[in-house]
């Protein structure tokens, strides 16, 4: 056996490590082994992966047939019976573990099949990121322009479907005419591992249409607004979809850099490098509010090759921006989702922005609202004041932006040192001086919350905190 797989020019640990995952079928195991030699392992390319797989195939199925880490397998070959769910490690050609990850592996007769998932903690976004990790080998280099590594037999393939979301079809011989369509049928339905935390989400955050201060409308076939969890995307806050291989990001810029499109078109913060080029001014027809003016332009990377699809941007208004990255293949649904984008309007009564405030101290009166603007985030603050007594006081503000996910954002927009705490039952950042105390702590993806009330009123604080927390 090992004459037989040195041959093929596998992996040295593969057939080992196959063997091992497949200890309960042991009457197959030499099928098994011969099928995942045959499927060696794969490398490089040259444009980042998640930019295009394939064109959309229409006879996949909306029907979930299997899930593993958050990604749903939307089409499988009949009669391939129940699968195996593994923990996999995949170690460099020294032995070094470089990646873990789920899958799922389905075996009958010489038909096999293996569907795996890793999300690496560090930043891996292109095909040449996976061959820097020194796992693959025997690689069809020309499917790197495609956005994806495959092995020369067209057994394996190995793609980014969006960043920190690594996707692997593996197939025995026999079977890899179906790779393709089980890979067009791969769906991230959640972008952060099972092991982050979670965090109680504000009211108006039941919507899953809502994220990062606006709301998607109407979204093409294909698309699910319970698709991809809102995460950090170039320097905004923004949600992944993906279809049939092609992927598209909606990110939303709150801040200096979302003042007009000027600064808007300035992405500073590439996954890879990439450049905008080819800009030009779109008909406001395309865009949801009336009147506006929005930029595409094409991606492309810093060496000006491959293509990374087109972008779209615009204003809602000074200090709130909307950039759609699309991969070629979904280029045409840009428009569509973009007519339906809209802010989240504020609410009435007490709230601040989307944010509710269901306990205000008896005897304040809600006053004025104010805001400000700093490089990444907006601010938005209203004040309840006792008319009988001006020192007692409560003001509410509410962050939206990219700032919120950085650790001192509480103290840094402030311009304070804060300090941990925990207040209400729920952890932030506190700071104390002889007048007043400000407690903020992050809600949300992208959104903040800091409350200030006089020196002696902590259970005042506590209370108003928990309240907006958990939503009264």
């Amino acid at each position: 056996m090992a004459e037989e797989t040195a041959t093929l020019r596998a992996a040295s640990d593969l057939a080992d490590r196959v063997v091992r995952l497949s200890r309960r079928r042991k009457s197959r195991r030499m099928k098994l082994v011969a099928a995942a030699a045959a499927a060696v392992v794969v490398a490089a390319g040259a444009v980042p992966a998640f930019v295009t797989l394939s064109r959309s195939d229409r006879s996949v199925s909306d029907r979930v047939v299997a899930e593993v880490d958050g990604v749903e397998v939307h089409y499988l070959p009949g009669d391939m019976g129940k699968p195996e769910r593994l923990s996999l490690e995949e170690r460099d050609r020294g032995g070094t573990i470089r990646l873990w990850g789920e899958g799922l592996t389905w075996s009958e007769g010489d038909r096999f099949v293996q569907v795996s998932v890793y999300r690496p903690k560090d930043k891996i976004t292109d095909v040449m990121d996976i061959w820097a990790l020194n796992v693959l080998s025997d690689v069809d280099e020309s499917t790197g322009n495609q956005g994806f590594a495959s092995t020369v037999d067209h057994t394996d393939r190995i793609w980014v479907a969006q960043p920190g979301v690594l996707l692997r079809v593996t197939t025995s011989v026999s079977m890899k005419g179906e790779l393709d369509r089980i890979a067009k049928g791969l769906r991230v339905s959640r972008s952060s591992p099972s092991t982050q935390p979670t965090v109680a989400r504000p009211r108006r955050a039941e919507d899953p249409r809502s994220f990062g201060g606006i709301r998607l409308g109407r979204l093409p076939d294909g698309f699910t607004a319970e698709q991809g969890d809102a995460s950090m995307i170039t320097d905004g806050i923004g949600r992944w979809f993906n279809r049939g291989g092609g992927s598209l990001s909606v990110e939303v810029v709150w801040g200096d850099t979302a003042h007009d499109l000027g600064s808007l078109r300035e992405v500073t913060a590439w996954p890879t490098d990439e450049r905008l080029v080819k800009v030009r001014e779109t008909e406001v027809r395309e865009i949801a509010m009336r009147g506006t003016r929005a930029l595409d332009g094409r991606v492309l990377s810093a060496n000006g090759f491959g293509d990374k699809g087109r972008m779209l941007l615009w204003v809602i208004r000074p200090g709130l921006g909307v950039r759609i990255w699309a991969s070629p293949d979904l280029v045409d649904t840009m428009p569509e989702i973009a007519r339906g984008i809209a802010p989240i309007a504020p609410l009435k009564g007490d709230a601040v922005d989307e944010v509710r405030v269901p306990y205000v101290p008896e005897g304040l009166r809600l006053g004025t609202t104010r805001s400000a603007t700093g490089p990444d985030w907006v601010m938005t603050a209203r004040r309840w004041r006792s008319p009988d007594d001006p020192a007692r006081q409560v003001s509410v503000e509410v962050y939206h932006g990219a700032a919120v996910e950085n650790r001192d954002w509480a103290g840094g927009t402030a311009g304070v040192d804060a300090e941990p705490d925990v207040i209400g039952g729920v952890e932030g950042m506190v700071w104390r001086s002889a007048r007043e105390q400000r407690f903020a702590w992050r809600e949300d993806t992208g959104l903040g919350v800091a409350v200030t009330v006089a020196a002696g009123s902590q259970p005042e604080l506590a209370q108003v905190v928990e309240g907006i927390h958990t939503g009264g």
